[in-house]
């Protein structure tokens, strides 16, 4: 079932993003940078983006820094 995104709260919106790249809670720094930064004007969207440049994605995803290792079985979905 899908997220409606708008009726989640900011720190609820910013976990779904972290478990939707990690499979993980966020920690609580981590998690208020993010809701600060939602409450400070930076969108969902580009904050979802900001996640696929960060050490970890590139870590646990390495197709976000070289997209031709990307395949079916290796894209978030």
């Amino acid at each position: 079932m899908p997220i409606n995104a708008s009726e989640l709260t900011a720190q609820q919106q910013i976990t779904a993003i972290y478990v939707a790249y990690y499979d993980r809670a966020p920690d609580p720094a981590g998690l208020q940078f993010w809701v600060d930064q939602l409450e400070g004007g930076r969108s969902l969207e580009q904050i979802a983006s900001d996640f696929s440049s960060a050490a970890e994605t590139i870590a646990k995803y390495p197709f976000f820094d070289a997209p031709e290792l990307a395949s079916a079985d290796n894209f978030i979905t």
